[in-house]
């Protein structure tokens, strides 16, 4: 199963949906950089330095790139809870 075109697929039907529900950017680069800040800011306000993986993806239909979170992740390594929506309600998926 490719996880990652699965994922994709689910984020372009929300944006047919809602245009508004998920954050979009026109260059890598600045989807790369959101995500280093935000990762940052989740790691600070949970009191960790464990670092949140992520996936900065392209989507096919609309040419602009998104990030993806592996929150499962963090949780896994850092031995602790956090709030799930914190990376969904500024617009992002997490897994």
């Amino acid at each position: 199963m490719n996880t990652t075109a699965n994922i994709t697929d689910r984020i372009e039907a929300r944006l047919v949906e809602n245009k508004a529900s998920v954050k979009t950017y026109k260059t890598y680069a600045v989807a790369y950089a959101t995500a280093e800040k935000l990762a940052k800011d989740f790691d600070t306000a949970n009191g960790t330095d464990v670092g949140v993986p992520y996936i900065v993806t392209m989507l096919p239909t609309t040419q602009r790139w998104t990030v993806v979170f592996d929150l499962s992740n963090w949780i896994a390594r850092s031995g602790r809870g956090c709030y799930l929506g914190w990376f969904a309600v500024r617009g992002f998926f997490c897994v």
